[in-house]
C-alpha cells in the first residue's frame, strides 16, 4: 500500500509496483492513478521479496519508493509424486518419494495408510511419519489392498498437499483353523467339524486332515467336515487339521477322538441277557434229553423187543417173545418152491390157515367149550389151549421163514458207522448192519445187542 508523492509535478497517470526476489529477476505491474494499494501473487512462500513503487506523469516515472522488505508467510509445501511397492515380506509395503520444492522449513512428512482386507470386511487405517522420502511400513495385514498417501510438513506443523499410490500386500500361512470337534463315530469311521481360520492371511486353497501315521487327506476349502473310514473298533486317534495358502500350510488344530466298540444300547443287553437265560435254558434241555434218549436207547438195547407181526396179520398170541438170530435155524425142510422176497398178506394169511386146519386135524378130540384137566389138577379152556397151539405154530412159520430167507437171499448190506467225539461214557460206537428186502427190513444184531430187531418202514 502507498500514498501519492508531495510534489506530484503534474498530474498523475499511473504507478509502477515492483517486486524482487533475492538471486531472481525483478517483476513489476502497471496500475491506475486513483489506486493506492495492490496484492501480488504466485509468489513463493517462506519468501523474502523487496518492493517499490513508483508514480508517472505525462513526462514519464519519478523516483522509487524506499524499498520494503517483506516475506512471505508459512504455506504448506506441494504434493509428492508416491510410488508404492510390496515388499517380500507379506506385512510391509515399501513407499518412496521425492523431496517437496518449499522454502519453508521442511520438519518432515506424514504418511497415512487405509487398508481394505481381501479376506474379510475389515477396514484399517494407519499413520507415520518420516523425515526422509523413503519408508517401509511394517506390521501390515497379509492379502490387505492398502492406499498410502504422503505430504510435507513444514512450520507451525503445517501440512502439505497429499499425494496416494496403491498397493496389496502378499498373502501368508494362514491361522489354525477354530472350533476343531468330533461330532460322531462308529466302530471303523468317525466324523470331524471345524471352523475356518479366524485370520485366513490369504485365499485358502485346501485343508489337510491327518489321522494316524501321517496318513492325511486333502480337502476342498469350502467345507468343514470331513468322515474318516478304516480305522479299528474301541481306538484312539490324535486328529490334526491345517489350513493352506498360495504361501503355505497354517498352524495345526488338534484333537482328540475315539471310535466306538460294538453298538450296545439297553435294548440289546437285556436282549443279550434274555437270550443267554434261554439259550442256556435250551441246552439244559438239549442235555437232559440226549440222556434221556441215551438211556433209553441203553434200555433198547439191554430189553429183547417183541417181534412185530408182519402189517395186515392178525395177532394170534400176545405172550410171543422176541426171536434171537442166534435161535434161528436155516431149515432146509422148507426150502421148496418159494420164491424169494416178502410174502403178501394173502399168501401169509393163506399158509396160517392151512397151518391151523393141521391142527385141528391133528387133535380132533379137541372141543372148544369143554373144559379139560392138566396133570397139575387145573383147569384149562381148550379155546385157551388151541390159541397156544396155534401161537406156537405161528411162532415156528415165522421162525422158518427167517430161516428160510437169511439163507437164500443175499441182501445188499449199508454199513452205518457213528463216532462221537466226547468224554461222556454214555456214548458208544455203533455198527449196524441193515439187510434191505423189498418193502420189509430186517436189522441184524448189533455188537451189543443181544436179539435181533424187526423193522417195517412205510
Amino acid at each position: 500500500m502507498w500514498t501519492p508523492p508531495l510534489e506530484t509535478n503534474g498530474i498523475i497517470r499511473n504507478y509502477m509496483v515492483r517486486w524482487l526476489e533475492e538471486g531472481k529477476v525483478s517483476q513489476n505491474v502497471i496500475v491506475e492513478h486513483d489506486v493506492t494499494n495492490y496484492t501480488i501473487h504466485d509468489l513463493a512462500p517462506c519468501t523474502s521479496y523487496t518492493v517499490t513503487v513508483k508514480a508517472a506523469t505525462s513526462n514519464g516515472f519519478g523516483d522509487e519508493s524506499d524499498p520494503k522488505n517483506a516475506t512471505t508467510v508459512t504455506a504448506g509445501p506441494p504434493a509428492p509424486s508416491v510410488t508404492c511397492k510390496a515388499s517380500t515380506s507379506p506385512q510391509q509395503l515399501t513407499v518412496t518419494w521425492p523431496e517437496v520444492d518449499t522454502n519453508c522449513l521442511l520438519h518432515g512428512y506424514m504418511v497415512n495408510c487405509t487398508g481394505e482386507v481381501l479376506w474379510s470386511a475389515t477396514v484399517t487405517e494407519d499413520t507415520a511419519e518420516t523425515a526422509i522420502s523413503y519408508i517401509d511400513l511394517d506390521g501390515l495385514i497379509p492379502w490387505t489392498n492398502y492406499t498410502v498417501c504422503v505430504a510435507g510438513v513444514v512450520a507451525d506443523n503445517t501440512v502439505g498437499e497429499w499425494n496416494c499410490c496403491t498397493s496389496t500386500t502378499h498373502q501368508a500361512v494362514p491361522g489354525e483353523p477354530t472350533n476343531l470337534h468330533q461330532t460322531s463315530a462308529s466302530r471303523d469311521s468317525l466324523t470331524v467339524s471345524w471352523d475356518q481360520p479366524k485370520e485366513l492371511n490369504g485365499e485358502l486353497t485346501a485343508y489337510q486332515l491327518t489321522w494316524i501315521d501321517q496318513v492325511s487327506s486333502l480337502i476342498t476349502p469350502n467345507i468343514t467336515s470331513y468322515t474318516v473310514f478304516g480305522l479299528h473298533p474301541n481306538s484312539k486317534y490324535n486328529v490334526t487339521l491345517k489350513a493352506g495358502t498360495v504361501a503355505g500350510w497354517g498352524a495345526s488344530a488338534q484333537v482328540q477322538v475315539v471310535t466306538t466298540g460294538e453298538n450296545v444300547t439297553v435294548g440289546a443287553i437285556v436282549g443279550s441277557v434274555v437270550g443267554g437265560v434261554f439259550g442256556g435254558l435250551l441246552v439244559v434241555a438239549a442235555l437232559v434229553a440226549l440222556v434221556f434218549y441215551r438211556r433209553k436207547r441203553k434200555e433198547k438195547i439191554k430189553t429183547p423187543e417183541v417181534l412185530r407181526p408182519t402189517p395186515g396179520l392178525p395177532t394170534i398170541a400176545t405172550t410171543t417173545t422176541a426171536i434171537s438170530i442166534r435161535d434161528v435155524k436155516r431149515n432146509h425142510q422148507h426150502d421148496d418152491d418159494q420164491s424169494p422176497g416178502c410174502d403178501t398178506q394173502q399168501r401169509l394169511q393163506e399158509k396160517l390157515s392151512q397151518q391151523m386146519t393141521q391142527v385141528r386135524n391133528t387133535q380132533p378130540h379137541l372141543k372148544e367149550e369143554t373144559p379139560h384137566k392138566r396133570a397139575d389138577g387145573t383147569q384149562k379152556n381148550l379155546m385157551e389151549e388151541l390159541h397156544n397151539r396155534r401161537a406156537q405154530d405161528n411162532v415156528r412159520y415165522l421162525r422158518e421163514e427167517l430161516s428160510h430167507r437169511t439163507q437164500t437171499l443175499q441182501p445188499s448190506t449199508n454199513t452205518t458207522n457213528r463216532k462221537v467225539n466226547t468224554k461222556s461214557p454214555r456214548y458208544i460206537h455203533e455198527e449196524q448192519y441193515m439187510a434191505f428186502y423189498m418193502d420189509c427190513i430186517y436189522e441184524t444184531e448189533s455188537n451189543e445187542a443181544d436179539d435181533a430187531t424187526y423193522v417195517s418202514l412205510d
